[in-house]
């Protein structure tokens, strides 16, 4: 057992926070996944999933943020797509053979329920409303991935990064996110000096505070206007694809 396995072992005082998917299920939904749920710290760092090989969990994470990202064959990675409580990692492993197609890293420190993939996919062969869930939050997560795509292609490396850093203000609930510049280099696929560039020039219009391994929002509206649309079209994509009803974007 590795020290990420260790830990997904313990229950302590540590843990807190909810996954907004768990909480919308029914009560029926609840009482066929909750038994089989552990909880886990999601340290900074960490790979919970890794790409070819088989997704052994899927995660409800309650806190912290994920970061899915696609390596390359040069050990440079771009993301694809991020993720905090409102949604389920892994969930398209409960349908198919279940082998990660992309790598997926913990960003900020929180922590996660997760279950055995291979219990998910008895339990989503005995509720069609638990299937819908899974379907649809997988769904959700492909979408954005397509989102950010473009968004990569098309989009200046200011504008992108007004966007992460939005979507992560959002699922983090939290105005500071424990981020390195080398992190946020690597999630956008950039090299660290044009990024600290664009950082310095964004703290400098006091949209943002930089401090060591903190980024601090100060003005969300003003970021939200030098972001590019992906961010509002990614929030969108939730609630059509997830839900209203279900789940808060």
């Amino acid at each position: 057992m590795n020290h990420f396995d260790a830990a997904c072992g313990a229950r302590t005082m540590l843990y807190s926070g909810t996954n907004q998917v768990i909480s919308c299920l029914s009560a029926q939904e609840r009482s066929l996944i909750v038994p089989h749920l552990r909880l886990c710290e999601l340290i900074p760092g960490h790979a919970i999933h890794t790409p070819h090989e088989p997704v052994r969990h899927i995660y409800f994470p309650r806190s912290g943020l994920l970061s899915i990202v696609v390596i390359f064959s040069d050990g440079n990675s771009a993301e694809a797509a991020v993720a905090g409580s409102n949604t389920i990692v892994g969930a398209i492993a409960a349908f198919g053979d279940g082998t990660a197609l992309n790598q997926v890293m913990v960003a900020a420190p929180g922590n996660a329920d997760r279950i055995e993939a291979d219990v998910m996919r008895r339990l989503a062969r005995e509720s069609e409303a638990l299937r819908d869930v899974l379907i649809r939050h997988s769904q959700a997560l492909a979408a954005q991935s397509v989102q950010i795509a473009g968004c990569n292609a098309v989009h200046p490396l200011e504008a992108r990064l007004c966007r992460l850093l939005l979507q992560c203000r959002d699922l983090s609930s939290a105005d500071t996110l424990p981020f390195t510049q080398d992190l946020v280099s690597s999630m956008l696929g950039v090299y660290r000096p044009s990024l600290t560039h664009v950082l310095r020039k964004l703290e400098t219009a006091r949209l943002v505070s930089l401090s060591r391994g903190k980024v601090r929002i100060v003005d969300a509206a003003a970021l939200e206007e030098c972001s590019c649309e992906c961010y509002a079209a990614i929030k969108d994509q939730v609630k059509q694809i997830v839900g209203a009803g279900r789940l808060a974007a």
